[in-house]
C-alpha cells in the first residue's frame, strides 16, 4: 500500500485513522475570534425547549467562567454554531466546547434524554483577517429563517447577537 505522507507546509493533515481538524501550529487560547461547530449525536434533533433553554445558559456561564467573549450562538435541533473569542490567557476553545457540551449532557439526563448527547468531535474555523466576526456572527443567527424553522422577521428564541456586533 502506498501512503502519501503530508506536505510539512500544509495547514492541517488528512492522514491516518482521522482527519486532523485543528489548525496547525495555532494557539486556541490567543483572543482571535472562532466559527465552532458541534453537533448532537446521530444528528438527533433534539435540542429544542428546556434543553435548548440549559444550553443557552451554559454558553453564556462557560464564557463568563472563562472569559471568552460571545459574537453570536445559534442553537439548531441537531448541531450549535458559536462565534467565540478566548481572552488570550485563559482556557482554550476546546476547553469552552467541552464545559458547554459537559454541563448541557448532565442537564439532558435530568431531563430524561438517554444515551450520547454530543459528537465526539466538533468542527473549528479560526477568522482569517478578511473575515469579519460581526458578518458571520449576523449570517450564524440567520440559520433558523434558512432552514425554514421561522420566517424572516420572525425571533429565533435560541440564537444571540452581541448587540456590538451589529
Amino acid at each position: 500500500m502506498n501512503r502519501r505522507e503530508p506536505a510539512d507546509d500544509k495547514p492541517y493533515g488528512t492522514w491516518g485513522r482521522s482527519r486532523s481538524v485543528r489548525l496547525r501550529n495555532h494557539d486556541y487560547t490567543a483572543p482571535h475570534a472562532c466559527l465552532v461547530t458541534f453537533c448532537t449525536a446521530g444528528r438527533r434533533p433534539v435540542l429544542s425547549g428546556a434543553l435548548a433553554d440549559a444550553l443557552q445558559e451554559h454558553l453564556a456561564t462557560a464564557a463568563q467562567h472563562g472569559r471568552f467573549r460571545l459574537w453570536a450562538w445559534c442553537i439548531m435541533p441537531d448541531h450549535v454554531h458559536v462565534v467565540v473569542e478566548p481572552p488570550g490567557d485563559g482556557p482554550s476553545v476546546s476547553e469552552f466546547v467541552r464545559r458547554v457540551k459537559g454541563w448541557t449532557t448532565a442537564r439532558a439526563r435530568n431531563l430524561g434524554v438517554t444515551g450520547a448527547l454530543w459528537q465526539k468531535r466538533f468542527h473549528d474555523h479560526v477568522l482569517r483577517p478578511r473575515e469579519r466576526p460581526d458578518q458571520i456572527a449576523a449570517y450564524i443567527v440567520g440559520n433558523p429563517v434558512r432552514k425554514h424553522l421561522i420566517r424572516e422577521g420572525e425571533t429565533w428564541p435560541w440564537a444571540y447577537l452581541d448587540p456590538e456586533a451589529i
